[in-house]
């Protein structure tokens, strides 16, 4: 392989895909994607808190996909809600995904990756 290897945040694939990204433009190299998690030593200077994850019984299915209690959406939206409180912001879970998928415009072409990625050659099943 020529050329050294091109790392990208995948938000930044998302984003920047129309623009051509490095990490989608890879010529006649090889292509990979790959997610992972990075870890590092809290900043003291920034009082982040632990942001609430949704909770296993509504993420994780065995063999069936099962639909989510409405307690138990409007329980995590509450403590997203109080999270975002502490660090200065007004809003919650359930308003945020729905802004974020509201129409077209609101996806900030999120919604063309998917051709992006074909053209370049990367195509899906």
């Amino acid at each position: 392989m020529t050329g050294a290897p091109v790392t990208r945040a995948a938000g930044t694939i998302r984003h920047r895909r129309a623009h051509g990204s490095p990490a989608v433009e890879r010529d006649d190299r090889p292509a990979a994607l790959a997610v992972g998690v990075a870890l590092g030593h809290p900043d003291p200077a920034d009082p982040a808190g632990v942001k609430p994850r949704l909770a296993q019984s509504i993420v994780r299915h065995r063999e069936v996909y099962a639909e989510a209690s409405d307690t138990a959406i409007e329980q995590y939206d509450d403590e997203v809600s109080e999270y975002y409180r502490s660090q200065g912001f007004a809003r919650g879970w359930v308003g945020s995904v729905l802004e974020r998928v509201r129409n077209a415009a609101s996806l900030h072409g999120r919604h063309t990756l998917r051709a992006a990625l074909e053209k370049r050659g990367l195509h899906s099943r």
